[in-house]
């Protein structure tokens, strides 16, 4: 599947030539690279090693190897206003990066009003427009650099619902600078999973033209929580994700995620 690329940091390979022979003995030649999860002594927030950036956009381009996301997740909507404006400059500074890689975009998650990830106040319109006012920076920012700004919707974030990523995407109104990483698993539950056909042809219905890349995995139901699993080794509806993106002709780029090596193998046979 010429369109099938990996999260680089799930291969647990913080050495840029290691990383790039194992890409090359699984085939794969297109990643999401996140400079700070694959490469943390050399990018987070006080250190942008242009350098080293350099000869990772080299290399990866002399092995052919493309970089469709460049992730930097981060919390756009942290509650302390300091920390909140060091991520967003932070993903600033990553929108100027991707100029190292022609056609990336720059992808985060929305992030969590709570330091330890989930709250309830994530559900609240109050949560909704802080992750409009950021993602308004941001996109502004993107527009005068002629980047790409791509936010990924999850259940326990405040984009939590495909209904609340289309009401992100009007209010901002810049399909060119703003786009959607679609993950079907990271909208549902144990109370919904029954309904995934539903909610993934929403999401194609609703917002289906702004999406600029899939991650795939899967998921269990175990003990009445919902565990993540390798692709194509749980309850995902994998059949009609497809049939439903070939139906309506997009060209995506799929990215595997939380998964290993030996997976990887298994699930390139799948294609």
């Amino acid at each position: 599947m010429k369109n099938l690329g990996v999260r680089a940091h799930d291969l647990n390979k913080n050495n840029l030539e290691e990383l790039i022979n194992i890409l090359e003995s699984i085939n794969m030649s297109k990643i999401q690279l996140a400079l700070t999860k694959s490469f943390p002594n050399n990018f987070n927030f006080q250190t942008i090693d242009q350098d080293y950036l350099y000869v990772i956009a080299n290399q990866l381009q002399l092995h052919q190897i493309d970089v469709p996301i460049l992730g930097c997740y981060t919390n756009i909507i942290d509650s302390d206003i300091y920390q909140r404006d060091l991520n967003l400059n932070l993903f600033k500074k990553f929108l100027d990066l991707s100029r190292y890689f022609p056609g990336s975009v720059v992808a985060t998650e929305t992030g969590s009003l709570s330091d330890d990830g989930y709250t309830e106040k994530n559900f609240t319109d109050y949560a909704f427009q802080k992750v409009v006012s950021s993602v308004k920076t941001l996109v502004s920012y993107a527009t005068h650099q002629n980047t790409i700004v791509a936010i990924e919707p999850g259940i326990n974030h405040p984009l939590y619902t495909n209904q609340l990523t289309k009401e992100l995407l009007d209010i901002i109104a810049n399909p060119q600078h703003l786009k959607i990483i679609f993950d079907p698993v990271n909208l549902l539950t144990p109370e919904n999973y029954l309904n995934q056909k539903d909610i993934i042809t929403e999401a194609f219905s609703l917002y289906g033209d702004s999406i600029a890349a899939c991650h795939l995995k899967d998921f269990k139901i175990i003990n009445h929580k919902l565990v993540v699993v390798p692709f194509g080794k749980g309850l995902l509806d994998k059949s009609y994700l497809f049939s439903l993106i070939n139906k309506k002709s997009i060209n995506l780029n799929y990215f595997l995620e939380s998964t290993s090596l030996s997976d990887i193998k298994d699930i390139k046979d799948m294609f």
